[in-house]
């Protein structure tokens, strides 16, 4: 397994997904030159 590695300025957000009995983590790291409202935007319509 990959474990990747960036240093650089970004921005993250994570949220819970079930299905099912499964449970899941999704990860989102952003690179942007916006604000971190409108990466909440973004990351609240995914």
């Amino acid at each position: 397994m990959d474990s990747p590695t960036e240093i650089s300025p970004f921005s993250l957000r994570s949220w819970k997904v079930r299905s099912g009995a499964l449970s899941y983590t999704i990860h989102l790291a952003v690179h942007h030159a916006g604000t971190e409202q409108e990466v909440d935007a973004y990351a609240q319509t995914k």
